[in-house]
């Protein structure tokens, strides 16, 4: 050990040293703490006696206190019951405190369990008494290195895999809205690293862009070929009733000289030559009308593959959706099994690019308040202890900063 950490724990150890001297007297107590009492002349009386429920403290041959929860408020309370029953001065007797209810520290440590309480004990101490922070427990068999290494590969797998997971369902969001970008979704960087996150954001940015220029590309085909087949079907609207007024006159030709052809009037030449003019315009006027129906035709076949090409995409999209859902789902339970693995084997810290959960990192005490209720304290190195708290060490991931870090105590 360097003379810099000698030097900090020194410093620590003073600082508690200290702190004890003046907490003593405020020190919260509660049932199952002790206390030591000593009078002179009275070795029958001098014991050590426990505080019971509801802060009751029973002292044969003298008395009994109750509502106990300090050293000086129970130092108070003793004296006067020896000055009642023994008439002795207050040099003649001593209160101190006894053994205490242990802490208990539980979770990401060497050796969880309880550990001794004394006075001005921190968070930083406890810790160091119950082993120290646990790292990554590697076993040296072998075949179990080689199941971890594999676990771990498994692992970073599964999180490439999730993180594309969610890339793609961004891009299909983004898609959706109409959007033409989208920004980097925040799930994504703890599992891949931010350049690994946006190397996938800008692959599906191209599958973004590709995508709506080929929507568009077919939406401006269909909307082109809309507008061509309106201005054929007024074109031939047009030609079909031009066409119709000719007939119309001819036909009225050949009504009002029909006298005259009965008569002989009229040449056989010119009857056969009108004829032959009604029956050809006869034709082109039907012919119009067949060109202008298959043009209407037309238009009703543009406008449903519009219609086709929006519900087309939406089915499209949606189908997306569940499937990329289902994919996420299904690689987050393959992650979280690998984690898993990984904790039971003491090696669940060591991916660069492993996602902390909540609890990591983290240093909580239990505490009992003194209405007996329970209450849940963050807490740092440096916080310090009471009697019968619970500490709870956080997994330490490579995310964690060191417990002290301006010195590496602890690390």
């Amino acid at each position: 050990m360097n003379r810099f950490r000698l030097s900090w724990l020194a410093s620590l150890t003073a600082l508690s040293l200290a702190t004890a001297a003046g907490a003593e007297d405020t020190l919260a107590l509660s049932q199952g703490d002790t206390l030591r009492i000593r009078i002179f002349g009275h070795p029958d009386l001098t014991d050590t006696y426990e505080i019971g429920s509801g802060g009751i403290l029973a002292i044969p041959g003298l008395g009994r206190i109750t509502g106990v929860t300090s050293l000086a408020q129970a130092r108070d309370a003793i004296g006067t019951l020896i000055d009642q029953n023994l008439g002795l001065d207050p040099d003649s007797y001593s209160v101190t405190l006894g053994p205490l209810r242990a802490v208990t520290v539980g979770g990401h440590v060497g050796d969880p369990g309880d550990i001794p309480y004394s006075v001005g004990i921190r968070v930083a101490q406890a810790i160091a008494r119950a082993g120290g922070l646990s790292a990554p427990r590697l076993s040296s068999n072998i075949t179990e290195v080689a199941l971890i290494s594999q676990e771990q590969e498994r692992l970073a797998l599964a999180e490439q895999r999730l993180a594309e997971a969610l890339m793609t369902r961004a891009r299909i969001d983004a898609e959706i809205s109409g959007a033409e970008t989208f920004e980097l979704p925040p799930d994504v960087v703890p599992l891949v690293g931010e350049a690994k996150a946006e190397e996938l954001r800008q692959g599906q940015l191209r599958l973004l862009a590709g995508s709506i220029e080929s929507y568009e590309s077919t939406l401006r085909r269909i909307k082109a070929a809309t507008d061509i087949n309106s201005q054929n079907i007024t074109a031939r609207q047009a030609s079909a009733e031009s066409l119709q007024k000719q007939f119309d006159l001819v036909r009225r030709d050949l009504e009002r000289i029909s006298p005259l052809i009965d008569k002989g009037a009229i040449t056989g030449e010119r009857v056969l030559s009108l004829r032959r003019d009604f029956a050809e315009i006869e034709g082109l006027v039907a012919e119009a009308v067949s060109s202008l129906s298959q043009a209407r035709t037309q238009q009703v076949v543009l406008d449903e593959e519009l219609k086709a090409l929006d519900l087309q995409r939406e089915f499209d999209l949606t189908s997306q959706i569940i499937a990329i859902e289902t994919e996420i789902v299904s690689a987050t339970t393959s992650r979280e099994g690998i984690v898993q693995t990984l904790d039971a084997a003491g090696a669940a810290s060591l991916p660069l690019n492993f996602r902390t959960r909540d609890s990591d990192c983290r240093l909580t005490i239990l505490r009992e308040n003194p209405d007996g209720t329970p209450a849940l304290l963050s807490a740092d190195a440096l916080t310090p202890l009471q009697p019968g708290d619970h500490l709870e060490v956080g997994r330490q991931t490579r995310e964690c900063p060191a417990l002290l870090s301006e010195t590496g105590f602890l690390r």
